[in-house]
């Protein structure tokens, strides 16, 4: 163990690498279709290899600042969540490897289960004399969901970082039913291995400004934020943040609506699609949110516009005062008409609510465009997407 780590930060981690991996208990065959998911990326045996700044917030304070919460520990980890598509194997053996070219520096390295939150493996090499980076093996399921976590121990936020994840997978294969609907097993006989059926689903990230609009316009008049206060309407965009320090943008919740794309108190991301395309299936939106000041019960809501109509509307409450992941599903809207754009904002209701708590006064922040706050939306068509190179299907 490497000294210096506070006690209340490493007892739940010691506890958990000490038990192994959290297994899934299972009764027959795992599934092959693993269901509609949170619209996270997915894992294939092809693996996964990125290379970004490490994480880091503003400040130079040493992660072993972090209180009981784990809020600075949470600052600075990127966080990667993946669904495992390993068909048509049944499991997978993954091998993880962090590097960087140059020392002094100390970063660690995790696999975590999601559904039960527990770490299933870690590499904590002290690198200031170990400099030979981190890596880690595990065994994981088809169907289970995984995030991997690198975590900024002591160093500097501009130090490039390379993960890879090599994806090794099981000999036993999955075998489909009769007339089995699950991907991969059309034409199949009982007891045949399905085909692999690639995710083509097309996926954007809140990136940078929207082109044509002019900040100082649309500031707000309680708007903070990094990176010289950045706008409230941006843009989605086609690549991966690879930033170590995120942009955050922080307003009140005045007490009234926000009318939607053209109020310039409305904060947004949009994209326009390269040609029009229909909707058969949810949007997922996640997003970090944090706020000092909303009680639980205080709400937002997340809006979906097609084509600058409202179309849907999800309430999100339980904001809490540490940067979080919030996930919200935009389903059940009628989507038989071709759409051109897709604007993804954050409403404030009417916020006049009864002592002891007034939301009308209290504020929140969005955190985005950072390897550790990788707010995105998954859409349900195939890469269609303005500056993507696939063309859309017919509308």
């Amino acid at each position: 163990m490497r000294t210096g780590r506070l006690p209340g930060l490493l007892a739940p981690l010691a506890l958990v690498l000490a038990f192994g991996p959290v297994a899934a208990a299972q009764e027959g065959p795992p599934p092959i279709d693993c269901g509609p998911g949170d619209g996270r990326e997915q894992l294939t045996t092809q693996g996964f290899a990125f290379e970004f700044d490490a994480p880091m917030t503003g400040g130079n304070t040493a992660a072993s600042d972090a209180d009981t919460t784990g809020t600075v520990w949470a600052n600075r980890t990127a966080t990667f969540p993946f669904e495992n598509n390993f068909a048509p194997h049944v499991g997978a053996t993954l091998k993880a490897t962090l590097s960087w070219a140059n020392n002094p520096h100390d970063f660690d390295l995790y696999v975590r289960d999601d559904e039960s939150g527990g770490i299933i493996a870690g590499s904590e090499n002290f690198n200031q004399t170990d400099p030979t980076g981190e890596e880690l093996t595990v065994d994981v399921a088809h169907c289970q969901d995984i995030s991997i976590l690198v975590r900024n121990w002591v160093g500097g936020p501009a130090v490039p970082l390379k993960l890879n994840v090599a994806v090794t997978p099981s000999e036993q294969l999955l075998a489909c039913a009769e007339g089995d609907p699950a991907p991969g097993c059309a034409g199949k006989t009982a007891g045949q291995a399905p085909d692999f059926v690639p995710d083509n689903r097309a996926r954007l990230f809140f990136g940078g400004s929207r082109p044509g609009m002019v900040a100082a316009a649309l500031r707000y008049a309680y708007a903070t934020g990094g990176a010289g206060e950045p706008p409230m309407h941006q843009a989605l965009v086609s690549q991966r943040p690879t930033a170590g320090v995120p942009n955050s943008q922080t307003r009140l919740v005045h007490g009234n609506y926000d009318f939607g794309p053209d109020s310039p108190f409305f904060p947004y991301f949009e994209t326009r699609l390269a040609a029009p395309v229909t909707v058969s299936g949810p949007i997922h939106v996640l997003a970090w949110l944090s706020s000092r000041t909303m009680v639980p019960t205080d709400k937002l809501w997340f809006d979906l516009h097609i084509d600058g109509a409202l179309v849907k509307r999800v309430e999100v409450t339980n904001i809490g005062a540490g940067p979080k992941p919030v996930l919200v599903t935009f389903d059940g809207y009628d989507a038989t008409e071709a759409m051109e754009s897709v604007t993804v904002g954050i409403t404030s209701p009417r916020a006049y609510d009864a002592p002891p708590t007034d939301a009308s006064y209290a504020e929140w922040t969005l955190f985005y465009d950072s390897v550790q706050y990788q707010s995105r939306v998954t859409f349900p068509f195939p890469q269609c997407l303005a500056g993507t190179a696939a063309a859309c299907p017919p509308a």
